[in-house]
This record gives structure tokens, sequence and C-alpha cells, in this order.
């Protein structure tokens, strides 16, 4: 029937609600199972250029899914939805993409109505985004937080205040490891500081394709002074003295 649709049909988006249910008499805990379910599913989205969510319900712990951990290396995309009764919020966090970095949090407003038809009240989900509230938005929030602190430490502290943006990728690269600090997330955490006001300097991505000078990788990046940033800066000099301290005696 998908392959019978006309030309200028869209390409449809297939849903399967849920994955347990798609199995045969499968075990979503053996590999080979999953393996089997995953092979034909992408069969499917070869020979029609379909699109297919599929539903999966999570294990006892609420934050990942059951069984065989092959549905997620499988799967482009994995997203945790999950429902926050206080707030009413649904929670839509990415836990693995193939394409780029993982999507920030999303959060959606929801509330319980009588619809037609039912006897109780059924959750009804708005549309309305709204910010998310689940531990994991607020994990990613503290991490971003943290990387942003420790680019302007590095610079600081590190590059004297002032660097090209050569200069202080190598050092990140040195403190952290190149796994760490690749030049996309280098490049896409230096604009949030520069557009933060927390740096001067242009934050243009010397891979966008711009020929100007701004873009050759040389260009300048000066530390703005910041009460946000004090703090942890007095707290990175302290501990770089106490280890300067702590080598001197060792020697003595």
């Amino acid at each position: 029937m998908i392959k019978a649709r006309p030309a200028e049909c869209p390409k449809p988006v297939i849903f399967l609600d849920a994955l347990a249910d798609m199995m045969d008499g499968g075990d979503e805990d053996k590999a080979r199972d999953m393996n089997k379910v995953y092979a034909r599913l992408w069969r499917v989205i070869r020979e029609t250029g379909s699109s297919i969510v599929v539903i999966h319900h999570t294990g006892w712990e609420g934050t990942r899914g059951k069984g065989y951990m092959a549905y997620r290396a499988k799967s482009d995309i994995e997203v945790l939805v999950k429902l926050d009764h206080a707030t009413m919020t649904l929670n839509l966090t990415c836990n693995k993409t193939r394409r780029g970095a993982k999507w920030k949090a999303i959060g959606i407003s929801a509330k319980s109505e009588k619809v037609g038809g039912f006897k109780e009240e059924v959750l009804v989900v708005t549309g309305v985004e709204v910010a998310s509230t689940s531990p994991q938005a607020a994990q990613a929030q503290t991490k971003l937080d943290k990387d942003l602190t420790e680019m302007i430490i590095v610079l600081d502290l590190h590059c004297g205040g002032s660097a090209t943006r050569a200069e202080w990728l190598a050092k990140m690269q040195e403190k952290h490891g190149k796994a760490n600090w690749s030049e996309d997330t280098f490049d896409r955490k230096r604009k949030m500081l520069s557009e933060a006001g927390k740096i001067l300097g242009p934050a243009t991505n010397p891979h966008a394709g711009n020929t100007s000078p701004e873009s050759d990788g040389q260009n300048q990046s000066q530390m703005v002074a910041n009460e946000d940033f004090r703090a942890a800066l007095a707290a990175e000099q302290a501990r770089l003295e106490t280890m300067k301290d702590g080598k001197k005696n060792g020697e003595g």
C-alpha cells in the first residue's frame, strides 16, 4: 500500500505502538530477536522512503528502554518522553542522535480534560512549548554552565585573558582532551559566550565558508570582567596555587 501511493503524496511517517507488540513472540531481552525486528524496519525504510517512529516502553528505572539495547544502536534518534505530573509538563529529552549534537530538552504543557466518549478525564497535550522540567534537562544545563565557566577560566588563567581562537582551543584540548572539545563544540560554546557578552571579539565559525579576516581562526577573544565568573576564577586560581605549593614541598 505504501509503495502504491501516488508520486505527489509525501513520504509517510509510520508509528508502531509498541515495540513489544511488533515482535511476533520475540523476546526484547534477546539480541537476536531485536536485531531481526530492526532489520525488517530498515528494509521498509529503504524500500519505501518512509520514516518509522517506534514507541518503546522504559524499564523500571524510567530512563532507558526495556530489554536489549539494539533499539538504540539501530535508531537514528532516541527520545525519552515522560510526563511530570507535578507541573503537567510533557518532557521530550534527546538521548541519542546520529546527526549533530543532542538537541535541548523540550517541555510541552499538558492538561486533563473531559473528552466525549471517555468516562474519565484524559491527558491532552496542548502543543504549547514550556520550559522542560526533566532531570536530564537540568543536568544538561548544569554541564553547559560548567563548560562555559571552564572556557572563561582557561581564557583568563591559562591564556592571560586574551587569545586567538586557535590558541584558546588548543588550551582547552590540552587540558580536557580533543575528544571532549572538538572544534565544532568549542565554536558553538564560544558563540554562546560572545552572544551573552562574556567575551569580546567575533565568534564566527571558521569552517562556515566565511573568508573574512575574522574567520581565519586567528581572531582575538578577550574576557569581559563578570561577577558570575569571579568566584569560579578565584577558586581555580587557589587550586593552581595549591598545586604549585605541593610540588615545591615535594621537591624540597
